[in-house]
């Protein structure tokens, strides 16, 4: 965990997080039970506070998921947890911690390699080679996928893997909610996973919600020019700076750089977000440090997207 990554516990959930809906529907109580599970992700390092966590939201951990990635990049774990809830189980991976403003955006500048972000399929190659994420597909009888900013590429990564390796378990995906995720792979890797059938009816793409809150960079990257030509996959749900998501804006499933969002706003590339509320961490220090951050990269952290959410 990290400092802009880490709640105070007393922040988080106290009851029970059991909706998901059983056809695999979108809907907003999900999102935001999902959205806590990508936000407690990133406390896997104490695993006492996350089982304490856990349990008060009546889920059983499964497995802590976790692998060191050999590639040349700036981050070097691909981390998260599986827990299940009755017949459903929610596998979570956590983000980037956004400590150096450089570093953080080297983390989403990589070229493609044969369609897809190196250091993205590294992460999910790093966790695989484990065979405890397979061991526990096979177990599950439903699976949500979830995860905040590089943990968001990670949660479609798995899911992309997940029916190419093991398509009969592709049936039991519910659904991928993703917070603040960056693109993932080119336009072919964009169509392949979009087109990818789930079940009849259903597809990959369909049952794929890529939340966006405001002026969030993180959506915007890896660039779509030439040589990068990222696109992103999924449905988009985007909601304006200190606005709120809405079931009923999700977009139709899409291939375009930024689908849903519109534009990024770079006159918050410097300015601080004022009106954002005080990060909810144990140290002071951290709460100050998190009020001096631009508007789009404040706008990025998960406390702004559980706000969003209704969930805080």
């Amino acid at each position: 965990m990290g400092r802009f990554t880490a709640f105070r516990e007393d922040v988080y959930p106290r009851s029970q997080l059991t909706t998901f809906p059983a056809a695999g529907t979108f809907t907003i109580e999900s999102a935001q039970a999902l959205a806590w599970a990508a936000q407690v992700a990133y406390e896997t390092a104490d695993e006492p506070k996350l089982d304490r966590i856990l349990t008060g939201w009546g889920w059983q951990r499964d497995a802590i998921l976790g692998g060191d990635v050999s590639e040349a990049l700036p981050f070097t774990l691909a981390s998260g947890f599986a827990a299940h809830i009755g017949r459903t189980t929610v596998v979570a991976f956590a983000g980037t911690e956004p400590d150096s403003a450089t570093q953080w955006l080297e983390n989403f500048s990589a070229l493609p390699v044969d369609g897809m972000h190196k250091g993205f399929k590294a992460g999910i190659d790093a966790v695989w080679k484990k065979k405890r994420l397979p061991d526990l597909i096979d177990a599950a009888a439903e699976i949500y996928f979830c995860g905040h900013s590089l943990g968001g590429a990670l949660a479609v990564a798995a899911a992309r893997r997940l029916c190419s390796e093991m398509p009969n378990a592709a049936v039991k995906i519910r659904g991928v909610y993703t917070m603040g995720m960056p693109r993932v792979g080119t336009e072919p890797f964009a169509r392949t996973y979009n087109g990818t059938p789930l079940a009849p009816q259903s597809s990959l793409g369909q049952q794929t919600f890529r939340l966006v809150h405001g002026d969030d960079i993180v959506p915007h990257l890896p660039p779509t020019v030439f040589p990068f030509g990222y696109r992103h996959v999924g449905r988009a749900l985007a909601c304006p700076q200190d606005g709120n998501f809405s079931a009923g804006s999700l977009g139709p499933v899409a291939i375009e750089g930024v689908s849903g969002e519109g534009a990024l706003n770079f006159s918050n590339t410097v300015v601080p977000e004022r009106t954002a509320p005080p990060f909810p961490a144990d140290d002071p220090l951290v709460v100050k440090l998190a009020a001096a951050l631009p508007a789009i990269i404040r706008g990025h952290l998960m406390d702004r997207y559980l706000r969003a959410l209704g969930a805080m």
